[in-house]
C-alpha cells in the first residue's frame, strides 16, 4: 500500500495548478486598489480650479477682507532725514478718512505717509524740502493695499509745497482738505494707479529705484 503525500507536497502542487488563476486575481486586485486611490485622492496640485463657465474664479477683492482698524498720525516713515518743519492737516467733517502720502517733488521718493480722520486736525514735523501731496479718501480702512476699497476717491494737490529752513527759521505748511471754496488747496482727481506707483528708497542706500508712475 502506497503511503500517503505529504502535506507540503500536496499544497506545492495545489499551487501550481491554480497559480494563473492567483496571479490573474492578484492584477485585478491590484487595479482595483489604485483606481480607488486615484478617485480619493482629488485633482493634482496644479490643476486650476474654474467655475460652472470654465473660468478661473476672480481674484478676492477688498470687501472680502475685514475692515482694519487704524490710528491717527503718521501711519509710515520711509526717511531717516531730521524732522523740523511742521506739517498741520485739516479734514472736513463726516464719515470719510484720509489716507496722505507726501512725495518728494523732484524725485517721486515717498518720504512719509498720514491717516487722518474726517472731522479732525493733524500736526507732524517733516523733513526740509519740496513736496507733493496725494491723497485717498473713503469710509471703510481695508488697509495699505485696498485702501478704502473701490469706492476710494483718489487727488493730488496742485501746488508743491516747500518746508524749509533758514537762518534758524523754519518754514512749513498747512493744508485744508475742505470741499472746493473753503479750501486752501487746488487739486486734481488722479488714478490709483497714479496713487500707488511710489518709488521707495533704503534709507541707508543713496540708491533710488526708476519710477513707474507716468
Amino acid at each position: 500500500m502506497p503511503l500517503p503525500e505529504p502535506s507540503h507536497i500536496r499544497s506545492a502542487k495545489l499551487v501550481a495548478r491554480y497559480s494563473v488563476w492567483i496571479v490573474l486575481g492578484a492584477i485585478i486586485g491590484a487595479g482595483v486598489l489604485i483606481n480607488e486611490f486615484r478617485l480619493s485622492s482629488g485633482p493634482a496640485s496644479n490643476d486650476v480650479h474654474t467655475n460652472d463657465q470654465g473660468h478661473s474664479p476672480p481674484p478676492p477683492g477688498p470687501r472680502d477682507y475685514p475692515a482694519m482698524p487704524v490710528t491717527q498720525g503718521i501711519h509710515q516713515l520711509y526717511t531717516s532725514a531730521e524732522q523740523i518743519a511742521p506739517f498741520r492737516i485739516v479734514t472736513p467733517s463726516g464719515a470719510d478718512s484720509f489716507y496722505i502720502k507726501l512725495t518728494d517733488a523732484s524725485t517721486g521718493v515717498l518720504v512719509m505717509t498720514f491717516f487722518v480722520q474726517g472731522g479732525q486736525s493733524f500736526e507732524a514735523v517733516v523733513p526740509v524740502g519740496t513736496y507733493r501731496v496725494k491723497y485717498a479718501t473713503g469710509a471703510t480702512w481695508y488697509g495699505v493695499d485696498f485702501v478704502f476699497g473701490p469706492d476710494t476717491r483718489y487727488s493730488e494737490a496742485v501746488k508743491i509745497f516747500e518746508f524749509s529752513s533758514k537762518k534758524n527759521h523754519i518754514t512749513g505748511s498747512t493744508i485744508e482738505l475742505t470741499p472746493r471754496g473753503g479750501s486752501n488747496l487746488d487739486t486734481k482727481t488722479i488714478s490709483a494707479h497714479q496713487f500707488n506707483c511710489n518709488i521707495l528708497r533704503n534709507p541707508m542706500s543713496p540708491i533710488t529705484a526708476p519710477s513707474t508712475c507716468p
